[in-house]
């Protein structure tokens, strides 16, 4: 018998139309098949999107609940806001305090005299700019300034590109230093008005103008100037408000502040000061912010109850129709509802010596009447605000309190972890002071000269280092020289690119000055790297390393240290080149020098260093053999071993005191008439 070998000969079907029904018919129920379990998965993905939603939602409260400024949010109120307004933290007790704001603080402010034009040429140099407090006479007139250590200075270069009213006031802005610049038209001209950006009696301006050479401008600048050396009636800036304090009265207690935000005079309430009502008392209620809590609270319960009515919703079980929930027995969403359920209903770790450790202890309980919701009693929860705001606090955010008020709790970490812990200060932290040596000349009964002799310094300041020029004249007391000094490191360019600046005071006992860097910590410190031959003489600032004694520096470093001498001479007003000998055979040199005020002792030199090696190097007729000459002739009297000769770094001649005794002083007490005197 023939057999049919292939499929639809012999039964009139399409061989294709059969392959292709058969193949389709198989792969129909595998289609359906996926396609049931991938409306599944989407379902589910779906699902868990809600759940992700509603807690998200609920974090976000619990969240806010958990800053402590919300769940220990504080309000103040005030009776008259056209006076003053406040405001308050969660450290702020309950009270009210009555408060009567007799000033309020103004910023100091100044104006040029007016010109004709905007771009009108002021003159060139330099303007710099100190705050501090300003006194005056009983005319009104200009008293005195001292500088405020903790305020900025600034110095303002005018040049061609930038000599005109205008160009000033956009240099001053600028620089944003603290004063706002604005020309004004006054009516008949423009001037230049200059205004502190802080208020206070410590934030007055002083301004000193300087021409191109560097001394005290009297034309052009000038009319910028504001302070004591350049204060003439009609030729430079007038005052038309003073820096002013407010004045307030907080419960009979009369108080003074540089700002019309008053900190730290009611604990954690700010009080913005408005206007000044002299007699009439505002009063200042704190309290908790009951509003504020409650609303976060509800917030939070609504937000939970609303995780829960998904929950319930995707893990249901219809015993009726004997189905489930899409995530009916899910174990992740099971283990997550427990867990929030068990920190609502538990007791808050860490927590101890406070009447409250749970959220029920303040009236937020589950509710079986209502499918176990959570419901919200404020009456017990305001109890417990009016028994214990601080331990309220303390259930719903991260609290941290201490035994000893020197130390307080700032913030935390989410590292942070509940417990008690032992807190030893071994040391504070300490700025670094460069303590000024003891000298005679400082106790100012007569005016200190500060010339070239000891007008410039270097000093290094929490690791950087400045040259310092002082300005040279007389200093009539040590607060104004100390004021002066102060002004000047301040003002260097290097300090002040680091935010670095120091204070710098008189102490009349010791007749020192002492500088003391703004920095805390160990990397502030302050030391003279370098100064004026001088300089030590004169302030008493001696460079590290060398010995530091009365009428030089300080008297405090160990003997090992010392590598210094005594006292010095002033320079000489003559330079003596390198290469140049002075013959004394030919014309004598005469003078006399008196050691600790005793009998002067006169010195002859009478050596050829003009053409002799007096100092054996083989070199004839040098600045060596000069001095060589003049030591010879030192030597030859009564102050052998007692004073040497040196040149300095400008190739002047000076004499020193070998002794490095707290009471040495040398002197030049005469100089002979002879060419080479």
């Amino acid at each position: 018998m023939a057999a049919i070998e292939s499929l639809g000969i012999g039964s009139d079907l399409l061989t294709s139309d059969l392959v292709d029904n058969i193949i389709n018919a198989d792969k129909a129920v595998g289609e359906l098949r996926l396609g049931t379990r991938q409306s599944v998965i989407d379902a589910k993905i779906s699902a868990y999107g809600e759940i992700q939603s509603a807690l998200y939602d609920f974090s976000e409260t619990v969240v806010t609940l958990a800053d402590p400024d919300n769940s220990g949010a504080t309000t103040a109120s005030s009776s008259d806001e056209a006076i003053l307004t406040a405001t308050a933290t969660t450290s702020a007790p309950s009270g009210t305090y009555s408060v009567e704001v007799q000033r309020i603080a103004k910023a100091h402010s100044l104006v040029s005299e007016s010109y004709a034009s905007t771009t009108e040429a002021i003159g060139t140099g330099e303007l710099t700019f100190t705050f501090g407090t300003t006194t005056y006479t009983n005319t009104g007139g200009y008293d005195s300034f001292t500088t405020n250590p903790d305020a900025s200075t600034a110095v303002i270069k005018i040049e061609e590109g930038n000599n005109s009213l205008e160009g000033l006031r956009d240099a001053i802005n600028y620089a944003d230093f603290g004063i706002n610049a604005s020309i004004v038209f006054d009516g008949e001209g423009y001037v230049l008005q200059m205004t502190s950006a802080d208020t206070g009696e410590d934030m007055s301006m002083e301004i000193v103008a300087t021409d191109e050479n560097g001394a005290l401008a009297s034309s052009g600048l000038k009319h910028f100037a504001y302070n004591k050396n350049q204060d003439t009636e009609g030729s430079n800036l007038t005052q038309t408000q003073e820096g002013q304090d407010a004045l307030i009265n907080v419960n009979g207690l009369q108080v003074t502040r540089s700002s019309n935000e008053v900190t730290e005079l009611i604990d954690g309430v700010t009080l913005n000061l408005q206007s000044a009502n002299v007699g009439e008392e505002v009063s200042i209620t704190v309290g908790a912010d009951i509003t504020a809590i409650t609303e976060n609270i509800q917030s939070m319960i609504d937000a939970y109850n609303s995780f829960q009515g998904v929950y319930q919703e995707l893990t249901a079980f219809d015993e009726t129709e004997s189905t489930g929930s899409l995530l009916l027995g899910d174990s992740t969403l099971r283990t997550i509802n427990n867990q929030i359920k068990s920190i609502l209903i538990g007791t808050v770790e860490g927590i101890s010596g406070t009447s409250f450790r749970s959220f029920s202890e303040l009236g937020i309980y589950t509710d079986q009447n209502d499918s176990f919701n959570l419901a919200f009693d404020a009456t017990l929860f305001l109890d417990g605000l009016n028994e214990d705001r601080e331990a309220v606090a303390g259930v719903f955010a991260t609290q941290g309190t201490t035994s000893d008020s020197n130390i307080q709790f700032i913030n935390n970490s989410i590292n942070s972890q509940a417990g008690t812990y032992d807190v030893v200060i071994s040391q504070l932290a300490t700025q670094g002071e460069y303590e000024g040596g003891s000298v005679d000349l400082l106790d100012f009964l007569t005016s200190v000269e500060i010339n070239d002799s000891n007008d410039n310094f270097s000093i290094n300041l929490n690791g950087q280092t400045a040259d310092i020029s002082l300005t040279q004249g007389s200093y009539d007391t040590g607060d104004a020289l100390a004021a002066e000094i102060q002004l000047q490191i301040n003002s260097a360019e290097n300090f002040r690119n680091y935010a670095y600046s120091a204070s710098v005071t008189y102490d009349e006992n010791s007749k020192s000055f002492d500088i003391t860097s703004n920095k805390y910590g160990s990397e502030s410190q302050v030391y003279i790297t370098s100064g004026d031959n001088n300089t030590a003489n004169t302030l008493g600032f001696s460079k590290l390393g060398e010995g530091e004694f009365k009428g030089v520096g300080l008297t405090t470093l160990n003997s090992e240290h010392f590598n210094g001498y005594g006292p010095s001479t002033l320079p000489t007003s003559r330079a003596v080149d390198e290469e140049t000998g002075i013959n004394f055979s030919a014309s004598n040199a005469t003078f006399a020098i008196s050691l600790n005020g005793a009998a002067s002792e006169t010195v002859t030199v009478n050596l050829n260093a003009g053409g002799s090696d007096l100092n054996g190097d083989s070199i004839y007729g040098d600045r060596d053999d000069v001095l060589q000459a003049i030591q010879t002739a030192i030597d030859a009297t009564g102050l052998n071993g007692s004073v040497i000769a040196s040149f300095d770094e400008s190739e002047k001649l000076i004499f020193t005191s070998t002794a490095a005794s707290g009471t040495d002083s040398i002197e030049i007490t005469s100089v002979g008439s002879n060419t080479s005197d």
